[in-house]
């Protein structure tokens, strides 16, 4: 089994997070058998990641042909480069599988917030993202209805509520639908599996937020009036940006200016009684999945993915973030930590699900 995968970038030893989550994706179809490189469209040059060969677009121009790879796998398939690399490879193609996770599929201007009064571009910058918005799900309609009937084909979405609002934004054939896609969440990162939340003696603060602090969605100005709301608690924020360049702290919250590394954020999180995590809008939301199944107490906002995602979860609750009255009834609260927390975001019901998935292609062939 040989599987091309392309994608807009990559993990490296310079950038260890670019789009880390198809990373560890890969490191497990590699464990399972399927021989995996690759195509990144930032790449300078061709490289290895931990195993993993990751080439650019000249190289692989150069040195390579889909007709030597059983399966090509996009991830957020763009139309800048994902749809011209296919359509101007479409005949040395055998079989196409899409990973559907967000902005791709949709017209922005209809799901994602206002952006922070400092951080708006120009009108005419708004305007042309709406007008390439249009231009885009139009086009990737087409291209969809075409691949379809040219190629074995099948897409992922990584939620109910991003396969949903594919559906209203690209129109896709309704048999194809049933027929060929699959919901499958991204799976979390493994350190979260490995224990429970057990607070520490030593309490840093009471209420803990990781984001980045200057995108709109990640709802940082609702932390702060939460914060204000209620002074006899203590809020850290961790994370980097110029919000706080443009807007005023409260005095009861406490910013760390830096990025928390995965693998310190379990023990960072047995320091605090409760995770505040607010969201505008989210496809899943992996780093609030991340904080659920560790176990500690959460609060994220009142939107139909986070339920999605979390509705079971016994140590999270919900509010909405456009109702300031309910901000006072916010409190840091005990839940029983279970191990059903690990098991909806594991390897076990992600990564494997679309192991098999792939499995099922080489079947047909």
């Amino acid at each position: 089994m040989k599987v091309l995968v392309i994608a807009e970038g990559y993990p490296s030893q310079d950038n260890l997070y670019n789009l880390a989550y198809i990373h560890s994706r890969l490191l497990h179809y590699v464990k399972n058998g399927i021989a995996v490189k690759v195509l990144s469209f930032q790449a300078n040059k061709e490289y290895e990641f931990e195993g993993i060969v990751v080439t650019n677009l000249e190289t692989f121009n150069k040195t390579d042909s889909l007709k030597d790879y059983d399966l090509l796998i996009s991830h957020a398939p763009n139309l800048r480069n994902h749809v011209i690399f296919i359509l101007s490879r479409i005949r040395s193609v055998n079989n196409l599988l899409f990973f559907i996770h967000g902005h791709e599929v949709l017209i922005k201007k209809n799901y994602y917030p206002s952006p922070y009064g400092f951080d708006r571009g120009s009108i005419v910058k708004g305007w042309i993202n709406l007008i390439y918005d249009l231009i885009k799900v139009k086009l990737l309609k087409l291209f969809f209805n075409y691949v379809l009937l040219k190629k074995t084909t099948h897409i992922v979405f990584v939620s109910e509520w991003m396969k949903e609002e594919t559906l209203k934004n690209v129109f896709f054939n309704k048999k194809f639908i049933k027929r060929n896609t699959s919901v499958i969440n991204n799976n979390i990162n493994p350190i979260f599996f490995d224990d429970h939340y057990n607070p520490s003696q030593e309490k840093w603060g009471d209420f803990i937020t990781i984001r980045p602090l200057d995108n709109s969605k990640y709802a940082l100005d609702v932390v702060c009036e939460v914060a204000k709301m209620n002074p006899s608690y203590s809020f850290h924020v961790y994370g980097k940006g110029k919000f706080f360049s443009y807007n005023e702290m409260p005095n009861n919250l406490v910013w760390h200016n830096r990025y928390l590394k995965q693998n310190e954020m379990p023990e960072v999180l047995n320091h605090y009684s409760c995770g505040l995590m607010p969201t505008r809008l989210d496809s899943q939301g992996v780093s609030v999945c991340e904080f659920a199944s560790f176990g500690i107490p959460l609060y994220t906002s009142d939107l139909n993915v986070c339920r999605e995602m979390l509705g079971e979860f016994e140590n999270v609750k919900f509010f909405s973030i456009n109702l300031k009255e309910g901000f006072k009834s916010l409190r840091p609260f005990d839940a029983k930590v279970s191990n059903q927390n690990k098991k909806k975001f594991s390897f076990e019901e992600t990564v494997y699900r679309e192991i098999e998935l792939i499995k099922e292609f080489f079947k047909k062939d």
